[in-house]
C-alpha cells in the first residue's frame, strides 16, 4: 500500500467512527425519547378520562312534574348529561327531544314549549319543579327566569340527597317522592304504589284537603319522613 493509500485509510476510518458515534447518540436519544412521549401519552389519557368523568356524572338534579315526570341530571357545568323519565306520560315526552349535552336552562325550556308537554299543562294542571344540589340558589333564580316556568307559574321546591335516593328506590321522580311524603305526613294511609297513579295535582289536592295547606305558606316548611324541603 503506497502513501496515498494509506492516508485515505484513515480518513476512512475517522468516518467510519463518527457515523458509528453518530448513531449511537442518535439511539440513545431515541430510547430517552420513547419513555418521554409515553408518559406524556399516558398524561393526556388521564386528563382526557378526567374530563369525561366531570362532564359525564351527575351532581345535581331537576324533577319536573305534573303528570308527565322527568327528571334532569346536571353535570358541574350544569348542563344536562341523562334524562329520565319517570312514568309512560314522561317517556312520551322526553322520546321526542334531545336534551343532553344542553345548558338546564335552554333544556327546560325546549321541554316546557313541546307540544306533547302542553297537552298536559290544560284544565287547571300545576307544574312543579324540585332541586336537588349543593348549589341550589343558583338553579333556583336560572329555573325561575325560565320562559316556560314563568309562563306555566311553575311551583318550586328542594329536595335532599336522601330523598333522592329513596325516589328513586321506589320508581318516582324526586319530586313526585317528595309530595308523597308530605301528604303521608298529613294522611298516614297512603303509599308510595297510591301515588305512582295519581298526577302530582291529585296529590297536591290530597295534601290541600287533609289541611297540609295551612302549613305550607311561606318558605321553609318541611314534610315527614325526615326530609325537609323548602317551597318558593
Amino acid at each position: 500500500m503506497n502513501p496515498l493509500q494509506r492516508s485515505l485509510s484513515h480518513v476512512t476510518a475517522r468516518e467510519e467512527s463518527k457515523e458509528r458515534l453518530r448513531e449511537s447518540l442518535s439511539a440513545r436519544q431515541g430510547g430517552r425519547s420513547r419513555p418521554l412521549a409515553a408518559t406524556l401519552a399516558c398524561l393526556l389519557l388521564m386528563l382526557g378520562v378526567g374530563f369525561w368523568q366531570l362532564w359525564r356524572t351527575p351532581v345535581s338534579y331537576i324533577s319536573i312534574d305534573i303528570n308527565p315526570s322527568i327528571e334532569l341530571a346536571l353535570n358541574r357545568l350544569d348542563r344536562v348529561v341523562a334524562v329520565t323519565a319517570y312514568n309512560e306520560d314522561g317517556a312520551a315526552v322526553a322520546q321526542g327531544l334531545s336534551l343532553e349535552n344542553r345548558p338546564y336552562q335552554q333544556a327546560m325550556d325546549a321541554l316546557l314549549a313541546d307540544e306533547v308537554l302542553q297537552s298536559y299543562l290544560g284544565e287547571g294542571a300545576r307544574l312543579y319543579v324540585t332541586v336537588v344540589s349543593e348549589r341550589e340558589d343558583r338553579l333556583r333564580q336560572g329555573i325561575q327566569g325560565c320562559y316556560g316556568y314563568r309562563d306555566h307559574h311553575g311551583q318550586y321546591y328542594q329536595a335532599d340527597r336522601a330523598c333522592l335516593t329513596e325516589a328513586h328506590e321506589n320508581g318516582l321522580s324526586v319530586g313526585k317522592y317528595r309530595a308523597y311524603l308530605e301528604l303521608s305526613s298529613y294522611d298516614a294511609t297512603v303509599t308510595v304504589e297510591d301515588c305512582h297513579s295519581m298526577t302530582m295535582g291529585e296529590i297536591e289536592e290530597q295534601i290541600r284537603a287533609c289541611g297540609g295547606h295551612q302549613n305550607r305558606n311561606g318558605a321553609g316548611s318541611s314534610f315527614g319522613g325526615g326530609h325537609h324541603g323548602r317551597h318558593h
